[in-house]
């Protein structure tokens, strides 16, 4: 069923057009919600039963069945709940709608109702795209917005089932702040204003095709990688002028959380200038976990040695396992009395890789860097890598205790899942 919010304005009614349409194409049928203010004389309730039946006509002549009902109270609050009820497969409201002064600046009912809508929520704005495509007359356009999270395969995976109604044709675009991802990938030197810099682009755009290789149905799939400062949602709305759909994925933050954390799903809602899809991520399936390429790093203890055979563990069949060694810069304090041969480094690495890797098809890459922060170099190389995991030991050295631990830093800042396998499993 889907879930349609009405007050009989136009912009309701386009909506509520639009809900029939999708009904239709998908065999689904729509239910109706017109909401009375709680002072709403006796007259004034008759005349909306009136328009809600006129309503419900309109939408069968299109083919739709229709269920209606009304309720008094808050539109926001009674859509959430009826949301919430089993059989509601989606939420269609228009993009207007306000309660009272704005509701101390709260916003639109639309934008209210996407704060915890349970399930996907479609936020019209002019129904032409949607009868268009309908129609099979031209794709639907949509702007994907990727933030390599479960929220974007949520969102992909609503894109799927509307793929099966007609050809979708998708823009997968990531909003990438430039000083962080320079950091990211460890690189120095200038930093764009306006632009990102040739090779962090680069690795982007590797990145997204990576996280949204494909999306099954009909219709064209292109990637997009756009510098932002400031907020993501206001950067989505300002490219979606060439499009008919903004689709994001989006978390439904609870009780004080909501007062701390700002979402890109109402600032798109707010801001963008086409109709507005926001997927909610709670209760999807997790993502299959897929170890093609796994970095392991020692520090050529017997314990940091170990925890290679347990990586090479981790990688698939034919992935790629890469072996990281870091040697401190050569000073004063230095752990090695003089400088390291690279090469004799290397092969040392090589041998740490149980034969039954190779037995497997794994492909071993050793890599020797210089860096005085140990932790930083591992971050640094699993997003340069673009690795699925990170292995790292723990408790290996008695420095832990006055200067902290690699592992817990790793763990920290790495965006990427880490393995860590303490000293008594590897001692």
């Amino acid at each position: 069923m889907i879930l349609c919010g009405t007050d009989f304005s136009p912009a309701a009614r386009e909506a509520a057009r639009v809900a029939a349409a999708l009904a239709v194409a998908s065999n689904e049928t729509v239910h109706l919600l017109h909401v009375l203010a709680e002072e709403t004389s006796e007259e004034s309730r008759l005349l909306a039963q009136a328009e809600l039946a006129k309503e419900v006509a309109d939408l069968q002549r299109l083919g739709a069945v229709v269920s209606s009902a009304m309720a008094r109270g808050f539109a926001d609050e009674l859509l959430r709940d009826a949301a919430a009820q089993d059989g509601v497969r989606g939420v269609v409201v228009s993009s207007h709608g306000r309660r009272g002064l704005e509701r101390l600046g709260l916003g639109s009912v639309a934008e209210r109702v996407a704060r915890y809508c349970p399930v996907p929520l479609l936020v019209v704005r002019g129904s032409g795209a949607f009868s268009a495509w309908l129609a099979k007359e031209r794709p639907l356009r949509v702007l994907l917005g990727v933030d390599f999270s479960q929220r974007t395969h949520a969102a992909v995976s609503w894109l799927e089932r509307l793929r099966r109604l007609g050809p979708v044709d998708v823009t997968a675009v990531t909003i990438a702040f430039p000083p962080e991802q320079q950091a990211r990938l460890g690189l120095s030197g200038p930093l764009p204003l306006d632009h990102l810099r040739p090779e962090v682009e680069r690795k982007l755009l590797t990145e997204i095709r990576e996280f949204v290789p494909k999306i099954e149905g009909q219709g064209s799939l292109d990637y997009k990688v756009v510098p932002g400062w400031g907020a993501v949602g206001s950067h989505l709305a300002e490219l979606s002028g060439q499009t008919d759909l903004v689709l994001v994925g989006q978390d439904h933050w609870r009780g004080m959380d909501r007062l701390w954390h700002s979402s890109v799903a109402q600032r798109v809602v707010r801001e963008a200038p086409v109709a507005v899809a926001l997927i909610p991520a709670d209760g999807q399936p997790v993502a299959t976990c897929a170890f093609h390429k796994v970095l392991v790093t020692t520090d050529l203890t017997p314990e940091g040695n170990h925890v290679v055979a347990w990586a090479a563990g981790m990688v698939w069949d034919a992935g790629t396992l890469y072996v990281l060694h870091v040697v401190p810069p050569k000073t004063d304090g230095s752990y090695w009395a003089s400088d390291p041969d690279p090469a004799e480094l290397r092969a040392l690495l090589r041998t740490l890789v149980p034969e039954e890797a190779g037995r497997r098809g794994v492909q071993v890459v050793v890599r020797v860097e210089s860096n005085s922060n140990v932790a930083d170099e591992i971050c640094v190389q699993a997003e340069r890598l673009g690795v699925d995991g990170i292995a790292v030991g723990s408790g290996r050295s008695s420095l832990e205790f006055l200067f902290g631990s690699t592992a817990r830093t790793v763990m920290g800042r790495s965006r990427r899942p880490v393995l860590v396998v303490p000293r008594e499993v590897v001692g």
